[in-house]
């Protein structure tokens, strides 16, 4: 789920310098580069080692839901300081995906308009200056009949997150996994039990610019280990480089962050091996001011990205305009949300 209340408590009231990261559930997987320099600035925030290319997926847009299809409405609002709710109806053009023999798949392959509710409940205190929460719930369905389920309880320096995800009715497609994530004071450390594999992480921060962490990943159903390795040198705040491997995958990625001025940043991203046996570079570049924010990404393949977001207190509006140099093969969309919504 993007961005989520916790996120945006953080980031609008609460004071940094009195807040331990750990009291809110945040979904690393969509911060901004904004939010996660703010908090290692300010915090003793350790970026979990799945997440720790994504500033630079952010600027070259490469994380799930950076494209808009058709036309998206959002609708939230928060009716208490615990709870908040948001529907979203999306309105995409229909065309039927390639057949894959399996009904279920082909039904989701397919753009079909669908609804989804959001909803978050925090368990806690939650004010202007202190947030101290006791557990969270956070919960999406939509129209098509797919059910995300997430329980998140902490434990001092441990938070617990329970995800349960239903494709359909069908509890054959169902699954639920246990993440237990530890902040140390100068590493973090993240345990995942799933239905079908075990994967266990740790960051470490070694002197002020240095970041180094393995992961190992079990596959039950192929009884393969798999291992991994990545690293981060930030040299100063506005340069920051990556590097990651995976054996599962078979691919390494490199990564480059810079910053120019309080407006401007711009990433780098090279992908070599994976299945395709391919390397792919990726240049993204960003402009950001107080109530508009540009994207825009390129890759080597021709593939073309760029979305223009419009911000006010009260709504906010996305375009998005995609498509390959080499294909004739463009795709647009816009979305319009009004008042305190996912994304």
């Amino acid at each position: 789920m993007v961005n989520s209340f916790g996120s945006r408590l953080l980031s609008k009231t609460a004071k940094c310098e009195e807040f331990s990261e750990s009291e809110v559930p945040i979904d690393e997987s969509h911060m901004s580069e904004d939010e996660e320099e703010m908090l290692e600035e300010r915090t003793s925030y350790i970026p979990p080692f799945s997440y720790l290319l994504n500033p630079v997926k952010m600027i070259t847009m490469g994380y799930p839901g950076a494209e808009i299809s058709g036309f998206k409405f959002s609708l939230g609002s928060g009716l208490s300081n615990n709870f908040m709710m948001s529907h979203e109806f999306h309105l995409a053009p229909k065309a039927q995906g390639a057949q894959t023999g399996n009904p279920m798949m082909d039904m989701f392959s397919e753009k079909t308009p669908f609804y989804s509710l959001n909803l978050q409940y925090h368990h806690g205190k939650i004010s202007q200056t202190q947030q101290n929460i006791a557990f969270s719930l956070i919960g999406r369905t939509d129209s098509t009949g797919k059910v995300d389920a997430m329980f998140f309880k902490n434990f001092g320096n441990t938070r617990m997150k329970i995800h349960s995800n239903f494709m359909n009715s069908n509890i054959m497609y169902s699954s639920t996994n246990l993440e237990l994530e530890h902040q140390g004071k100068t590493s973090k450390q993240v345990l995942t039990i799933a239905t079908q594999a075990i994967n266990y992480n740790i960051l470490e921060k070694l002197g002020k610019q240095l970041l180094f962490g393995l992961e190992v990943n079990y596959l039950f159903p192929k009884k393969t280990v798999g291992t991994g390795w990545g690293l981060r040198y930030s040299p100063s705040a506005s340069q920051k480089y990556y590097c990651q491997y995976s054996s599962m995958a078979g691919a390494y990625t490199l990564g480059s962050y810079f910053r120019y001025g309080e407006e401007l940043a711009a990433g780098v991203e090279l992908e070599l091996g994976g299945a395709q046996k391919a390397s792919t570079a990726i240049f993204g570049i960003q402009r950001k001011t107080k109530n508009y924010k540009v994207n825009s990404s390129l890759r080597s393949d021709g593939d073309i990205k760029s979305i223009f977001a419009y911000q006010t207190m009260a709504y906010k509006l996305r375009l998005f305009l995609g498509g390959n140099l080499w294909k004739e093969d463009f795709r647009a969309g816009y979305g319009f949300s009004f008042g305190q919504t996912e994304d």
